[in-house]
């Protein structure tokens, strides 16, 4: 059995029903199984239940600029010390921006060493995110800036 790479669930369902053989199966949501036609081989096979997978665009280069809706992805590394994250929330909360999402990851590089991914409100190019992150940058062992980009407004 081989493993192919797609660039979409949707994608690899298409390619599944090109195959005259039928000997090919991807996994898809229900509708790309009606849509191509595919036999459902078995339902519900996430292992957390309510499963959500997010997408993600990556550009060359930075948005425009603000929209007044915008969001900012950051990923950082934090000294493992008392205070540390309050120390680097602290540096937004002081310069009015909004942390929307945070979440850890295991960094790998030795046990309790973590990788942090924030969303913040705002865009890089606002002087209150940029003051943010350079105040925030001092409480860590690296910061980068993912990027920027605009929410739609519903």
């Amino acid at each position: 059995m081989a493993v192919l790479p797609s660039t979409s669930n949707g994608k690899a369902a298409e390619l599944a029903a090109q195959d005259a053989t039928g000997s090919v199966a991807a996994i898809a949501p229900r509708i790309a199984g009606d849509v191509y036609k595919l036999n459902a081989l078995a339902d519900n096979i996430q292992d957390v239940p309510g499963n959500v997978t997010r997408f993600l665009v990556i550009a060359r280069s930075a948005s425009q600029g603000a929209t007044g809706h915008d969001k900012t992805a950051v990923v950082f590394s934090i000294r493992d010390r008392v205070g540390a994250l309050r120390d680097l929330a602290e540096a937004f909360s002081t310069n009015s921006v909004n942390l929307s999402s945070i979440q850890s990851r295991p960094s790998k590089r030795r046990a309790w060493d973590y990788v942090f991914f924030i969303e913040l409100d705002g865009h890089i190019s606002e002087a209150s995110v940029r003051n943010a992150l350079h105040k925030a940058e001092e409480h860590t062992v690296f910061l980068k800036v993912l990027g920027s980009w605009p929410v739609p407004t519903e």
